[in-house]
């Protein structure tokens, strides 16, 4: 037991060290952005109200969203003053006040819990740190062998790491000790205790303890963003800077119903509602039935379309709904605006 806790010790503290010295060797976080070209208004057509918009420098992670919300607090990879101060920033729900903000570089991805962030690091020093989301401070942080990590979940107890090349690892949440693992495959981001989900050409699932294949469904283009897991269907979107929004039964693979090829932003889960609500390219906030697939249209921002990297360097368009507030949180990539609204 002590040796243990001498190697948790010497984690934690290489995290803070390891910090402060890529920093000083030249490993900072990304450069300042470009300052926006443009600034979104919104009309609202259903009962929303705006409570606050403060503009927020991201950048446009791939897998996983780069906003989150847990306990009251909306957190965000990035920053406020759009200078090397790079990092996770956690803000109050209701006002967007700053409550604490860490500095990290290369971070991966982040996923936010009722108490906790865990931050996913790439490169020389990959790892995962959770931090205590009401003061920020370092809990534990658990080096992972690899060259990244792609994708965090959670399932029952667990942190699940997806690491490349070395693929799935389930990490205690209490600990950050590895205590399993469940597959080779890096295409492999989530299992339970009878299924492996993966990745690839075809989002596939598999039995955990056999490998056979329960189905396999082409979506046309390959899934980025994390999909959605529930009970009886799994909500996925295709494609990089835009796609598809799916809803699969996850028992036999069988598409429920999709949406256009116009989606650009996550997917932003409400299990109160029982919906979810995306962002499409031409400026509207859409909010989607999880049963019948029914869309309505909740907001329209303008000027439209949004620009997409590619078309020119600007952040992602990320999404996050806090149950307990009623509350969407919207981060705007092309404009740097992160908006709260909350639906009446």
């Amino acid at each position: 037991m002590k040796t243990k806790n001498i190697i948790k010790s010497i984690n934690f503290f290489a995290f803070i060290f390891l910090t402060a010295s890529e920093i000083l060797l030249g490993c900072t976080s990304p450069s300042p952005f470009p300052i926006p070209k443009t600034k979104h208004t919104v009309e609202f057509k259903h009962s929303w109200s705006e409570i606050w918009e403060q503009t927020v420098y991201s950048v446009q992670n791939e897998e996983m969203s780069s906003l989150g919300v847990a306990s009251g607090e909306v957190c965000f990879e990035g920053s406020l003053t759009n200078d090397d101060n790079y990092g996770i920033y956690c803000l109050e729900s209701i006002s967007g006040k700053l409550l604490w903000n860490e500095k990290v570089v290369d971070i991966s991805c982040f996923l936010v819990s009722a108490d906790a962030v865990y931050v996913a690091r790439s490169g020389g020093f990959t790892g995962v740190g959770k931090f205590d989301l009401k003061e920020g401070s370092l809990i534990w942080y658990q080096p992972i062998k690899g060259s990244g990590i792609s994708h965090l979940a959670f399932w029952n107890d667990e942190l699940q790491v997806l690491t490349v090349p070395h693929g799935l690892l389930g990490l205690d949440i209490t600990t950050g000790e590895i205590i399993q693992k469940y597959s080779d495959n890096d295409h492999v981001f989530l299992s339970t205790s009878t299924e492996l989900f993966i990745l690839q050409s075809k989002f596939t699932v598999v039995t955990r303890h056999t490998g056979k294949t329960l189905w396999a469904t082409a979506l046309g283009k390959t899934v980025w963003q994390a999909p959605v897991i529930l009970k009886n269907s799994i909500l996925v979107r295709t494609g990089w800077t835009g796609g598809r929004v799916y809803n699969i039964n996850r028992k036999t693979g069988d598409i429920f119903w999709r949406t256009k090829d116009d989606i650009i932003s996550n997917i932003a889960y409400s299990k109160k509602q029982q919906a979810i609500y995306l962002l499409d390219k031409d400026g509207r906030l859409l909010k989607i039935d999880i049963n019948t697939g029914r869309q309505e249209v909740s907001m329209q921002f303008t000027p439209s379309p949004f620009i997409l990297n590619g078309e020119s360097v600007v952040g992602g368009y990320e999404l996050a709904y806090d149950d307990n507030l009623n509350m969407l949180f919207v981060l705007l990539g092309d404009s740097r605006q992160m908006f709260a609204f909350q639906e009446n």
